[in-house]
């Protein structure tokens, strides 16, 4: 179960502030809100698809694809992942 303000996307979060970014949730970016990721001087907004954060969800190990309160792990190369989604030019 999530404690309150805990998210399943904390683990991202923790990344990004172990790489010296930052990333935070904003409501009215999209309909369902946004990931926002800065990260050496980058940003990247990330919106929903309607159900989920696809290119976030892609980052953790679940087996169905899916990201929930009980997922904590992040695929192995889920830094180099993360940080190639926000690096993407003219994204």
């Amino acid at each position: 179960m999530l404690t309150h303000g805990a998210t399943p996307y904390d683990a991202l979060r923790r990344l990004a502030e172990r790489l010296g970014g930052r990333m935070w949730f904003q409501v009215g970016k999209s309909p369902l809100g946004a990931w926002i990721v800065e990260l050496g001087g980058r940003a990247r907004v990330f919106k929903s698809d309607g159900d989920s954060y696809p290119e976030l969800d892609g980052l953790y190990a679940s087996a169905d694809g899916e990201v929930t309160e009980g997922d904590a792990a992040l695929r192995d190369d889920a830094e180099e992942r993360f940080v190639g989604l926000v690096e993407e030019p003219g994204v």
